[in-house]
């Protein structure tokens, strides 16, 4: 109990930080986090994904089930709610049915396993293009159960963002605070000045 009120106070922690940052630097209405999903909810998307979300997805879930179409992360990447994120799931899960990916083997990172796409990904952001942030529960050896990547129906997954979710959450509410992104206006969602500068 003790470990789970702990990976809930992470999660609340970094929501907490990410939507004071967001009510600070972006306008009203760029940005929305909804109510929390119900445990019955959580069960049944992991019964229809046949996976078991891990503790801080889970947690993030129970406070905030999605943006409500709204962007939460980095250029435009809104976090799904359930329902969206089972479709998306369901999607890819089509596309290798269907024999529609291919045999090409994207270049991933290491910690990652060279496939177009896994069913044991979770893609709990969408930035409207085909593209997400996914929790991995099936990494290569190297790799580490639950670790955070980005993926893009172009390329593949392409990078390695985290150990976890949780980690996930609070790498982004300290990058947003030590003024590492800031607001985009033309395009209405938040960038990374580093790479705004090269």
């Amino acid at each position: 109990m003790a470990h789970k009120a702990a990976v809930s106070a992470k999660v609340k922690d970094a929501w907490k930080r990410i939507a004071r940052w967001y009510k600070a630097n972006v306008p009203a209405d760029q940005f929305s986090l909804a109510t929390g999903a119900s445990a019955a909810d959580i069960a049944a998307a992991e019964e229809q994904l046949g996976l078991r979300f891990p503790p801080e997805l889970a947690a993030s879930y129970r406070l905030h089930n999605g943006s409500n179409d709204r962007a939460a992360f980095l250029y435009g990447y809104a976090y799904l709610p359930l329902t969206e994120l089972v479709q998306q799931w369901g999607f890819w899960q089509k596309m290798i049915q269907d024999g529609n990916l291919g045999a090409d083997r994207p270049d991933c990172p290491a910690a990652i396993k060279k496939v177009w796409w896994n069913l044991k990904w979770i893609p709990f952001s969408h930035n409207g293009g085909g593209d997400h942030h996914c929790v991995d529960l099936d990494p290569s050896e190297s790799g580490t159960l639950g670790q955070v990547l980005q993926f893009n129906h172009e390329v593949g997954a392409h990078t390695l963002l985290d150990p976890d979710f949780g980690t996930f959450l609070m790498t982004y509410a300290d990058d947003l605070e030590s003024g590492r992104y800031r607001f985009d206006e033309e395009n209405l969602w938040v960038i990374d000045t580093k790479e705004e500068s090269r």
